[in-house]
């Protein structure tokens, strides 16, 4: 299988996928459509090479910041203090910090005390093929190449 982008995938072709390998719009596009799917207001906040932070409010008005970080990003703990940094600025409690690959061990509990909950590639991969069929399909179609996006980067 090919690691690039189709334009149209199956709900089960995301096991095989490996979302390290997408583009990096691709990966931040969904991300940003699984929150969506799940019935949050996204507001992006800042695009820089490698990281993307989105302002996420719940319908209940919970409000959460999430960072999108590519696979360099997470090699360095420093990306954890700029989530901090931002959660402060934005009056937020509580963050989420997601990336394509693993975190390392040294990650986990630093998350834990800062309040900023990991998402790596494969839990993202597990929450979105536990969504609603529809909606599945909705988070998974957003990964085509968009170049109205793209170019906004």
């Amino acid at each position: 299988m090919s690691l690039g982008l189709r334009a149209r995938m199956h709900p089960d072709d995301l096991l095989l996928f490996q979302l390290d390998q997408l583009p990096w719009p691709a990966y931040f596009l969904l991300v940003e459509r699984y929150f969506v799917a799940l019935d949050y207001r996204v507001k992006p906040i800042s695009f820089e090479p490698g990281r993307t932070a989105f302002l996420l409010v719940s319908s209940t008005g919970v409000r959460h910041l999430l960072h999108c970080c590519s696979v360099q990003a997470t090699r360095n703990l420093g990306e954890l203090d700029k989530l901090r940094s931002n959660m402060s600025r934005f009056r937020v409690q509580e963050g989420i910090l997601a990336s394509p690959t693993e975190f390392a061990l040294g990650w986990a509990e630093a998350a834990r005390s800062a309040s900023v909950d990991l998402y790596s590639g494969n839990r993202l991969r597990a929450k979105i093929e536990r969504l609603p069929v529809e909606k599945r399909r909705a988070v998974l179609d957003s990964i085509r190449a968009k170049p109205e996006r793209a170019e906004m980067l």
